[in-house]
C-alpha cells in the first residue's frame, strides 16, 4: 500500500534545500506524494517564488495563508484554520517539515492535532538571536522521526527525550545539493539579470526577533562598514518575520548603481551568485551552512545565528561598526586566505536525501508509533 506523505514549503530558501529531496519522493512508487506549497511562495511581495518551484502540478497543492495579513497574529489563525481543513481532506501518513519558523511551527501543530505523523529536518540546531530557537525545538518535541545535520545535532535532539531509534545524524540536504548542481557563471549571471557584477559582495540581512528593534541597528552598521570598500553590493530581502518592513525599507534606499536589490532568486541562481562573490557577509543560514561549500569569505554578523555550529570559514563579528571593518580586513588578508577559506564544509555527507526517504519507510513500515519521553539520567 502506498504512504500518503506531504512535503510542506512556506519559503524559497527552504524550498531550495528540500529540492532534490522533493523530486525524489515524488519519482518513488512506494508514496503517494504532494508538495504542499504556502507561505511567502504565493505572495507578491516577497517575489511569488512559487514560480520557481520546478514539479508536475499535479504533485502540488496550494494553501494560501497571506491573502489577509504577513502579521504573524494573523497568519497563525489562517494556518489553523486552512491547514486543518487540508489535512482532514487529504489523511496523510506523515508530513515532512523543515526548520523552526513559526509558521512551520504551527503546520506542525495543527498535523500533531490531526494525529498526522512529523518527520523533522534541520532540528537540534541553536540561534539565541531570534525567536526561531524555541519553535524549533517545540517542533522537535510533536515529531516522530528526526533528520539533524550533524552529530552534535543530533545529540541534542536525544537530550530532549528524543528515542536515538529516531534521530539520524543525514548532514544537510543543501549541502548534498551543491556537490551535484550545475551552477551558471557569472557572465551568464550578469546577462540574465542586466547587471555588471565583478567584485562583489552579497547581503543576506533577515530581521533579528531578538533584538528591541528586530535588527535595525545590525544592518546599518553593516551597510556602514561594506561602503568602506570597494565592492558592488548585491542585497536580497529579508524573509517574513516581523520587522522586515524596515529591512526592506532601509535596504530599498540603499539601492544605486553599485547595489543591486533583489526580491528573491531561485535556488541555482542564488548559490550560483554566492559561488562567484568576493564576499558573503549577513546573518542567514545560508552563511553557516551551505556557503562554506564554496571557499569563499564569509562573515556571519551579529547575534541572529549565535550558537550553531560553523564551518572554518565562517567568521563572526559583533554588530559594531568597528568590529565589522576590522573582521572584512582579516577576510581579505594571506591569514585567512591561507588558513580558514579553504576549509571543508562540516555538514556535508553522502546521499542525505536517500537516507531519509529509507529511514522514513522503514518507520513507516513499522507500524507501531508510540512515542516516549527517552531519559538519560
Amino acid at each position: 500500500m502506498k504512504r500518503k506523505i506531504c512535503v510542506v514549503t512556506s519559503t524559497r530558501a527552504e524550498y531550495g534545500i528540500m529540492s532534490n529531496l522533493i523530486n525524489k519522493m515524488a519519482c518513488d512508487k512506494d508514496f503517494d506524494f504532494k508538495l504542499c506549497v504556502t507561505g511567502t511562495h504565493l505572495s507578491e511581495k516577497y517575489g511569488y517564488t512559487r514560480k520557481f518551484i520546478e514539479l508536475d502540478s499535479k504533485f502540488i497543492d496550494e494553501v494560501n495563508i497571506l491573502d489577509k495579513s504577513d502579521e504573524i497574529t494573523d497568519v497563525y489563525s489562517e494556518i489553523i484554520y486552512k491547514f486543518d481543513n487540508y489535512f482532514k481532506a487529504n489523511n496523510f501518513d506523515l508530513i515532512v517539515l523543515l526548520g523552526d519558523r513559526y509558521e512551520i511551527f504551527a503546520i506542525a501543530s495543527v498535523a500533531y492535532i490531526n494525529h498526522i505523523k512529523i518527520a523533522h529536518i534541520h532540528g537540534g540546531e541553536v540561534t539565541y538571536g531570534a525567536l526561531d530557537e524555541q519553535f524549533r525545538h517545540c517542533i522537535t518535541k510533536l515529531s516522530n522521526i528526526h533528520f539533524p545535520s550533524c552529530e552534535k545535532y543530533r545529540n541534542r535532539i536525544i537530550q530532549m527525550g528524543e528515542d536515538p531509534k529516531t534521530v539520524f545524524n543525514v548532514g544537510s540536504l543543501s549541502v548534498e545539493n551543491i556537490s551535484k548542481l550545475k551552477f551558471l557563471t557569472l557572465d551568464e549571471l550578469n546577462k540574465k539579470y542586466n547587471f555588471n557584477l565583478n567584485k562583489y559582495a552579497m547581503i543576506t540581512f533577515n530581521p533579528v526577533t531578538n533584538e528591541f528593534d528586530n535588527g535595525i541597528a545590525e544592518l546599518t552598521a553593516l551597510l556602514k562598514s561594506i561602503s568602506k570598500f570597494d565592492y558592488e553590493l548585491l542585497m536580497l530581502y529579508p524573509n517574513m518575520d516581523s520587522g522586515n518592513e524596515d529591512i526592506i525599507s532601509i535596504i530599498e534606499k540603499h539601492s544605486s548603481n553599485k547595489c543591486h536589490v533583489v526580491k528573491s532568486l531561485n535556488y541555482l541562481d542564488y548559490l550560483s551568485f554566492a559561488k562567484h562573490c568576493s564576499l558573503f557577509i549577513g546573518n542567514s543560514s545560508s552563511g553557516i551552512i551551505e556557503i562554506p561549500s564554496f571557499n569563499v569569505p564569509i562573515i556571519n554578523v551579529g547575534n541572529r545565528q549565535n550558537g550553531r555550529e560553523a564551518s572554518k570559514s565562517v567568521v563572526s563579528c559583533s554588530a559594531d561598526e568597528k568590529d565589522i571593518t576590522k573582521t572584512i580586513h582579516f577576510i581579505e588578508s594571506d591569514e585567512y586566505k591561507n588558513n580558514y577559506q579553504n576549509s571543508e564544509n562540516i555538514f556535508y555527507k553522502e546521499n542525505s536525501a536517500d537516507c531519509i526517504i529509507k529511514e522514513i519507510k522503514e518507520y513507516l513500515d513499522k507500524g507501531s508509533f508510540d512515542k516516549y519521553f527517552y531519559s538519560i539520567l
